[in-house]
């Protein structure tokens, strides 16, 4: 029960970036308050993501709200990039290899933010699709990882048994006991 609970929390935030990213096309991100204000809307109806982004083609972001300042508030993008993210370049290459076929979601591994935020999170990722089908960039969300102890703890056992909700390398997302290990230790 509690995999189909954290698979269903999962798949509402990943339903969403989709929804966002074919709401972006058939236009290019691009810097503009119009962007700004798209992406706070959003973070404002789906609050599980710490931040919000898009990218172009290239990786820079070109816009961006994080929670960190203050829900719906665009952040500076000062030149940041993510070229390097898997959350990046999978959606990217997949696009490109799989042209002209819908975008399909991509969920990352469990990870520390290190540009709006330094949280472990989740990203969940889908290319913006462009006129000609080609990917003109991506949309991004941070899931904050505080969502699976809450829902963790509807699942709470009185006799004593306890669970992990690891990621796919095994790294602790969520412990129902208190645990020896930082946040994404290796478990394995």
């Amino acid at each position: 029960a509690l995999c189909r609970a954290v698979d269903d929390h999962v798949g509402r935030y990943r339903d969403a970036v989709l929804t966002l990213a074919a709401s972006i096309a058939p236009a290019a991100p691009a810097t503009s308050p119009v962007l700004d204000a798209r992406l706070a809307r959003f973070q404002a109806l789906h609050p599980g993501f710490l931040t919000v982004l898009a990218a172009d083609s290239a990786g820079a972001i070109v816009s961006g709200v994080s929670a960190h300042s203050g829900v719906g508030v665009p952040v500076p993008t000062g030149g940041r990039g993510i070229p390097d993210r898997p959350y990046f370049r999978v959606p990217m290459e997949e696009a490109r290899t799989r042209r002209g076929a819908a975008p399909r979601a991509f969920v990352s591994e469990a990870f520390l933010g290190r540009g709006f935020g330094t949280d472990p999170i989740v990203a969940v990722s889908a290319t913006v699709p462009g006129a000609d089908g080609r990917p003109t960039g991506i949309v991004e969300g941070s899931l904050d990882l505080r969502a699976f102890a809450r829902i963790g703890r509807g699942y709470a056992r009185e006799d004593g048994v306890t669970f992990a909700v690891v990621d796919p390398r095994d790294r602790v997302i969520y412990s129902s006991a208190a645990l020896r290990l930082p946040p994404l230790s290796d478990v394995s």
